[in-house]
């Protein structure tokens, strides 16, 4: 019986084996996307609040022929099918698939376009060919076909080089088996129809490889969605004089799309898990953040993954520059780092207009984005104040560096002392009020306004005999502050409650 079960068993992981060859022949390497749905947002990528998720929206600025463009990208739900899920992210792969195999074939993709059977997209999915699947595989597309974009001169169009302002779909019909075609026939298979938009960029072969195996690989879904921005993005890197490509933080959070976050510690840590992924998988060497005036920058650096990529693919022309990075950009990140050392020449060894050296630049850089931009510019003035105390030549801006421990050290110390000395002020200012508001007490105490009534009278004579006349309200308001300080000090431990 033990023998009969375990046999059992081998012949169910067999068959697990067997299915998970079948699927990995079944994946292609590459396969190509279009690149205006690769860079703007379209599915969620969590399921989180989905429910009452009905639209996304990107905003940005763009610079063509010295003017500046608004441009704006909406992806609005239809109520009744919901926002597209990342299972439907899934499906659209598989329909990539099938585009890039008539693709490579034909060299043009004409609607409707042939599905085959719900089967054989479970199949391509790498899911149970279930019930289930095939009825969440027809609403994924249902879905898809529901939700409208609304472009504001957004998507480029490579047929006609511009970007184009109109409503339109990613997939305009899907007509499932024995459903009725357009011309009255009965559907023999599934077919969809390709949004027109969507349609034309695919045949103008505005399309970007991707690395799909790669891209399946990866668990966090924010990483995915990185892998696919950052590979149009990473074309535009044509030589070393910015060898990355940034984003401000909250247009990168609309692009992929995410929750905003309000501290910039949690926008770190929201995005590390896929920062970590991408640079183990060797598709980034490192992530760089900054800040401009309250705008945080993010900047990514390109792997041997995504170079390979870069250099596999060259051929791949995209004609819309303007989706790519801005070469002219001189990072303001690196220019802070620059600012530092130039700093640091001119106060110690009277340099102006210093050319700073790649090393240097890349060490105060490295300051500041392990220290920060406060705790770096305190350790150079630190080492100005410090090296001259022992007669240290400091010629390059790594000799600072010899600083930093004790720097650091004098820093914390500093920085207690000053939350010492604000939270004294704060507890003496706090004691302040506390004794004044009691010293005030004494003030409605019923018989000291009746005690003050009859000296506030006296005084109003005398004002009348001397003026010879009545006392304004500002003068008799005068009077009783008079005979308040006069008396202060008596009436506060005759009255005080």
């Amino acid at each position: 019986m033990i023998k009969h079960n375990q046999v059992l068993k081998n012949q169910k992981q067999d068959k697990v084996n067997l299915q998970k060859k079948d699927q990995e022949l079944l994946i292609p390497e590459f396969i190509k996307a279009e690149v205006n749905f690769l860079m703007f947002p379209f599915f969620a990528l969590s399921k989180k609040g989905l429910r009452q998720k009905l639209q996304t929206e990107y905003k940005d600025i763009i610079r063509k022929d010295s003017q500046q463009l608004e441009i704006s990208w909406q992806v609005t739900a239809n109520v009744k099918y919901g926002y597209p899920s990342p299972f439907d992210r899934e499906v659209h792969k598989v329909i990539e698939q099938i585009i890039d195999t008539i693709l490579d074939k034909e060299r043009q993709v004409i609607n409707p376009l042939c599905l085959g059977s719900v089967y054989r997209l479970c199949k391509k999915m790498g899911i149970a060919n279930s019930g289930k699947n095939k009825k969440t595989i027809k609403e994924s597309l249902r879905r898809i076909v529901a939700t409208t974009v609304t472009s504001e001169g957004a998507f480029f169009s490579k047929k006609v080089k511009r970007r184009i302002s109109d409503t339109f779909h990613l997939y305009d019909r899907v007509v499932f088996k024995d459903e009725e075609l357009l011309d009255g026939k009965v559907a023999d298979t599934n077919y969809l129809f390709l949004g027109s938009w969507y349609l034309q960029s695919i045949n103008s072969f505005y399309v970007k490889p991707l690395n799909y195996k790669y891209l399946q690989s990866l668990k966090s879904k924010i990483a995915s969605r990185l892998y696919e921005i950052l590979g149009v993005r990473f074309y535009g890197l044509k030589n070393k004089k910015q060898p990355y490509v940034w984003f401000d933080y909250q247009k990168l959070c609309q692009l992929l799309p995410i929750t905003i976050q309000k501290h910039l510690s949690h926008a770190r840590k929201y995005l590390e898990p896929a920062h970590n992924e991408l640079i183990k998988t060797g598709f980034l060497t490192k992530v760089r953040w900054g800040e401009n005036k309250g705008d945080w920058l993010v900047c990514y650096y390109p792997g041997r993954r995504a170079k390979r990529e870069i250099q596999k693919r060259r051929e791949v022309n995209f004609s819309d520059t303007e989706l790519l990075p801005n070469q002219s950009f001189l990072s303001l990140l690196d220019s802070k780092a620059q600012n530092l050392v130039c700093y640091f020449q001119k106060e110690h060894n009277q340099i102006e207009d210093y050319k700073v050296k790649k090393k240097e630049l890349e060490q105060a850089q490295g300051l500041i984005d392990q220290y920060g931009e406060e705790k770096a510019k305190y350790i150079v003035n630190f080492s100005l104040k410090k090296a001259p105390e022992t007669n240290y030549k400091m010629k390059y801006f790594g000799a600072v560096l010899n600083y930093t421990e004790e720097a650091l050290k004098v820093f914390k110390e500093e920085k207690t002392r000053e939350k010492e000395q604000r939270e004294k002020l704060k507890q003496q200012i706090e004691e302040e009020k506390l004794q004044e508001k009691k010293d005030k007490e004494w003030l409605v105490n019923p018989q000291f306004t009746k005690e003050m009534e009859g000296y506030l009278t006296f005084r109003i004579k005398n004002f009348e005999l001397k003026n010879k006349r009545k006392p304004s309200k500002e003068e008799i308001e005068k009077l009783k502050q008079e005979i308040i300080e006069s008396t202060k000090e008596g009436l506060i431990k005759k009255y005080k409650t």
